[in-house]
Formats: C-alpha cells, structure tokens, sequence
C-alpha cells in the first residue's frame, strides 16, 4: 500500500492542475505541494461526508458550495478581504430575511430596503436612536418574548421599523467593531458595502455558496496562524494546492489524483515519521530503557513488549477483559517522576478493564486477586506518540506499581 501511496505522490507532482479560481489553482511540482495536496483532499471529503452529507448527489449544491469556497479561501487581509466579508454579511442577513419575515415569526416583516440603510448609516457612523446594547436587548426581548407565548409578536407598523432598524443597526455595529476594525477608512466601508449589497441579494437557493464561504473563511483563519503544516518548517502552506485538494475532494469525481483514504494514510505516515525524527532522543532514552530493564532476571516480557515484575502473588481468581476490578496503584515515568497515585490519594480506583491502555488491559488480566505486580508500559501500549496531558509526554514508557484488590461481579 505505502508503494501504491509513494507513487501516487509522484504522479501528483508532475501533474499540473488548475480551477476556475486563483486561490484554486495549484502546479503541483514537489513533494511540499503533493503533501498540501494531499491534507486539502482529506478535509475536502470530510466535508463531504458531514457538512455536504445530504447534498453531495446534487450537482447544483456541490457547484454553488465549490464556488463560494474558492471566492473565499487564502483570503486573509486586503482590499479583495473587505468585499469577500461585506457579501458575507449581506448573504447572512439575506438568510434571515429571504422568508419576508424575521425571527420565524410571520408577523414580523422583513423591511430589506430599511435594513440596508439603516446598516449603511451605522457603517459611516451616523448616530442611531439606540446605542448597541440597547438595540441589543430591544432585540432580545421581542425574541425571548415570542418563544416564551409561542404567540407572534403582531408588533405595529412603527414597532416593525423599529426592529427592521435594530436589525441594520445591531449587524453593522457588529461588522464595524469586529471586522473592520477602529481604522475603518471610507474606501473600506465602500468596498464592504458594495460586496454586503450584493450578498443581501443572494437567493435562497444559492444558500449552498455561503455555507463554502463561511468554511473557507474558519479554515483559512485556522491555517494562517502557522506558516506550516503540522509545525513542520520543511512544510510551507501552499494555498492554491491545499484549495484545489479541498475542491477535488468535495467533488469526488473519478478525475481527482488519489482518494481520500489513501491521501490519508499517506499523510498520518508521514506525520508519524516527522514526530518520530524530532523526538528521537526520547524515544531512543525510553528504548534503552526497556532494554536494560529486560536484562534483569526478575522482570518477564510478554510477546506485546510489555515488561512485568511480580512484587507479591496473589491466590484470587484473575479478571478478564470485560471485568470491572479495583486497584491500588502508583504511576511514574522512567525518570521517577510520579504523575497519579491513588495511593497517595489514600482511596483505591475501580474501572472497566476494557476502558483502559493496552498495558493496563494485558498486565491486569496476568494478576491474580492481592497480586501487586510492577507494570512496564512501553509508549505503544500507553498513551502513545501524543502522552496525555502536561504530565505524560509523547512516547513515554510508563511505570505502575499496581495492586489488583478486587474483581467486581
């Protein structure tokens, strides 16, 4: 399978691909733009599967989502920043307002033409009748109000522009504050509002596009706060090629390079491989100590790698995978530094064994009722190359001290 997966790494590299979009469009020439490519297909078919679930036979919905995605992603600052956010605003509002009404509730009417003034004013810093946090709670009240009854609002014509207003108000305010910042300009605000008047037009039937913007957007924030994949510096982020792996994988279509499952395994290999380069010496420091360990006459090693010492033997029954038992144990590191103790908390532990590490699993089911054994834990019948916690670092050889006192029936 790693051939198959190597080699499809290779087939991608000298490919050339390309989409409707800039931020798309990917020339796929080294092993860093294969692996960008490789991690956009993986997220693209997760978005597939459970964003896109029920919609992924409809052509249009995958069309409208693909385009909205590729308008927004790589997107994170500018002139081109500004508008995108603007449409973003506008077709979210348009959202709420394409029913004719707001809040679900049909008395009220959606005033489009007054929200859009209202929003524009507040965007250049006109002074509105309310200040947020009362426009805010107005707001709140006409909502909380109408799910506490389950009665409509039935608000008069001037209590109707009055939310209509609230609505342009509160939203803009938001925008302001938030999107544009304390240094808004009034070439941003023109640019905003020109991108926010067109996605306020969005229909409902487009809806499909500004769910691919919405994700684009939180994707592409989340990766911009690193300059690299997996925090591994030989692995620059490569926009265009990460976009294209995310459309291709949306799509699905039999032309993609390398199926997600395959993309996948590839990519946790190699993930598993850089982890295992920078913590070398650990890894090294815990081996030598099994091995040494396993020099010592009184220690016995199971086929798993497991390593046990008997401190007392007990003549009790020993539990099996699916019995819940109660333990006294200490847990340490090679380096004697102890990380739990219910010992030291003065009250034994009881657990399902199947709901454990494998160490734990495999060393209890050795023990007898009043056996105390000493478990070495290699870190692959542990908590792994992730530790768990502060305490437990990535590829630790664990050391308990355990007293089986009790299989509970």
């Amino acid at each position: 399978m790693k051939t198959k997966l190597f080699a499809a790494a290779l087939i991608i590299a000298a490919t050339l691909l390309s989409c409707n979009s800039g931020h798309c469009s990917a020339k796929i020439e080294n092993h860093v733009d294969s692996v960008n490519y490789m991690f956009g297909i993986v997220n693209g078919a997760g978005i597939r599967t459970n964003v896109l679930s029920k919609d992924t036979s409809d052509e249009k919905s995958i069309n409208l989502f693909c385009e909205g995605f590729e308008k927004v992603w790589g997107v994170t600052e500018g002139d081109e920043f500004v508008n995108i956010t603007g449409f973003r605003t506008g077709a979210t509002l348009a959202k709420e307002i394409n029913s004719g009404f707001l809040f679900s509730d049909s008395s009220i009417e959606a005033k489009k033409d007054l929200i859009i003034e209202t929003f524009e004013n507040t965007m250049k810093g006109k002074s509105f009748c309310m200040d947020g946090d009362s426009a805010l709670v107005y707001l709140q009240n006409i909502v909380s109000g109408a799910m506490m009854t389950g009665q409509p609002v039935n608000p008069t014509k001037g209590q109707t522009d009055t939310i209509n207003m609230c609505v342009g108000f509160f939203n803009a305010r938001q925008a302001r504050t938030y999107v544009l910042g304390k240094d808004t300009t009034d070439k941003d605000i023109r640019n905003f509002m020109k991108g926010f008047r067109k996605g306020i037009d969005m229909k409902e039937k487009d809806e499909k596009m500004l769910v691919g913007m919405n994700i684009a957007a939180q994707f592409t924030q989340g990766l911009k706060q690193d300059s690299f994949l997996f925090g591994e510096k030989t692995l620059p982020i490569v926009w265009e090629a990460i976009g294209r792996g995310v459309i291709d994988g949306v799509r699905n279509d039999k032309n993609k390079l390398m199926t997600a499952d395959e993309a996948s395994e590839y990519l946790q290999d190699m993930i598993k491989k850089i982890q295992e380069e920078k913590n070398a010496p650990v890894i090294t420091e815990n081996k030598e100590f099994l091995r040494l360990n396993a020099e010592r006459p009184e220690v016995k090693t199971t086929e798993s790698g497991l390593q046990y010492e008997i401190i007392k033997e007990g003549k009790g029954p020993k539990p099996t995978s699916t019995d819940k038992v109660k333990v006294h144990y200490t847990g340490k590191l090679i380096n004697g530094t102890v990380f739990d103790s219910s010992v030291e908390r003065g009250e034994p532990i009881e657990f399902e064994l199947n709901r454990v590490i494998q160490g734990w699993q495999e060393g209890l089911q050795l023990m007898t009722i009043g056996s105390k054994y000493i478990l070495y834990i290699p870190y692959e019948l542990g908590y792994g190359e992730r530790g768990a916690g502060e305490q437990i670092p990535g590829y630790s050889t664990l050391i308990f001290e355990v007293e089986l006192l009790d299989i509970i029936k």
